[in-house]
């Protein structure tokens, strides 16, 4: 398996920096996490990766076993490379803790594994449109943009983890105030909207959720944004968990601005408010 981003290729290869196609796309989400402390690989880093692959042609080489999936992650501080295959379910790969450090790198192509002749699709752009190419195992199909996760303590924690609700008795009933200083993201709110937070977080209701994400949560996510945009080299954990979130999404944290960065990574919540909250009224 080999990876070759900068090559200049002779056929097309569907890609996100490129037009060699006119329609389909090649995606891949990864997730990485803590492995469960009871398991032999406590300590290591688990990346479950998923993909999602619409050219047809493409698509039907990998269905054919003509064409495979592949990962490679890879550690620039420790030089570390690991390289793994993915089918349709995905997978599930462990990368031990000992061997990477500050910084992995997660890359996903499509390539050619055994040899394939007159390989065409009606997708092809304009300037290769008519034309059929000869394959030979190990060639590009397609790739993805590469990932970026920061390994570190609680970098792999989910995100609700890092928001911390207290009460504050300096704030008015229905005042809130979002500290980012610490690991943690610290909400402060009145005694009296705390206690009431308490009593949803009980009773497990998906509309009481859908407010609460829409209030409290969605503020204090924005805040932490704003703070991230001005502090990129911030260490703090929540702010390498946040990192790692936008990292699966593919969310550019520097373009994106800091409100619609909050609603991707909470899943647009306002969609969970109109479907939980308003839905008797529709």
């Amino acid at each position: 398996m080999r990876f070759e981003n900068q090559v200049i290729y002779s056929y097309p290869v569907l890609r996100p920096d490129a037009e060699d196609y006119k329609k389909g796309e090649f995606n891949v989400e990864v997730i990485p996490s803590e492995c469960d402390p009871a398991s032999v690989d406590r300590g290591n880093v688990k990346l479950s990766i998923r993909y999602e692959l619409t050219e047809y042609a493409i698509a039907r080489l990998v269905d054919e076993g003509k064409a495979r999936v592949g990962v490679i992650v890879r550690c620039r501080e420790t030089m570390k490379t690991w390289n793994f295959y993915v089918d349709k379910k995905g997978g599930e790969f462990i990368i031990p803790a000992s061997n990477i450090k500050d910084e992995i790198v997660v890359n996903a192509m499509v390539i050619v594994s055994e040899d394939v002749y007159g390989f065409t699709s009606r997708n092809f752009s304009d300037d290769y449109q008519g034309f059929a190419f000869d394959l030979k195992s190990g060639d590009m199909l397609a790739y993805e943009t590469e990932i970026e996760f920061t390994v570190g303590r609680d970098s792999f924690k989910k995100l609700d983890s890092v928001f911390e609700i207290n009460s504050s008795d300096n704030l008015d009933a229905y005042e809130m105030d979002v500290m980012t200083e610490d690991h943690h993201v610290k909400i402060l709110v009145s005694k009296v909207v705390y206690d009431k937070i308490q009593r949803v977080r009980g009773k497990n209701s998906a509309a009481d959720k859908a407010v609460l994400l829409n209030s409290i949560y969605m503020t204090a996510v924005h805040v932490a944004i704003d703070y991230l945009k001005q502090n990129p080299n911030s260490d703090l954990a929540w702010a390498n968990v946040i990192r790692n979130n936008c990292s699966s999404r593919r969310i550019n944290l520097e373009a994106e601005s800091a409100h619609r960065i909050a609603q991707m990574i909470l899943r647009y919540p306002l969609g969970s408010l109109i479907e939980r909250v308003f839905k008797e009224e529709d």
